[in-house]
């Protein structure tokens, strides 16, 4: 996790490999899904029904079979200049294709 919460905004971006499944899970979200493309990798948007959807954003990129990387970008404050779930989407998205890019190269 990345976090930065002094002095602001409060700003977490949260990754996660995910073994267990793929990123079509995702597609059941009780908050809604929207199909994209992440470095050219499927990927699943959505949202956390844990927090205001309007400061976050949760994307699901196919990596491999059954295999997933998760991304959510967060501001639970609301005080990220012009936060909303747009700009959220934004923000997590940059940050999956450097991580899908990292991966690619096998950077470390």
């Amino acid at each position: 996790m990345w976090s930065g919460t002094s002095p602001g905004p409060d700003s977490s971006w949260i990754p996660k490999a995910i073994t267990g499944h793929g990123a079509e899970y995702a597609l059941n979200s009780v908050t809604g899904a929207q199909v994209v493309a992440v470095s050219g990798f499927p990927a699943v948007q959505t949202t956390s029904n844990f927090v205001d959807p309007a400061h976050e954003c949760l994307v699901f990129v196919y990596v491999a079979a059954g295999q997933s990387l998760s991304v959510e970008y967060v501001n639970r404050r609301g005080d990220y200049p012009g936060i909303s779930h747009e700009l959220a989407c934004q923000l997590v998205t940059t940050a999956a294709t450097a991580m899908v890019t990292t991966l690619r190269t096998g950077a470390r």
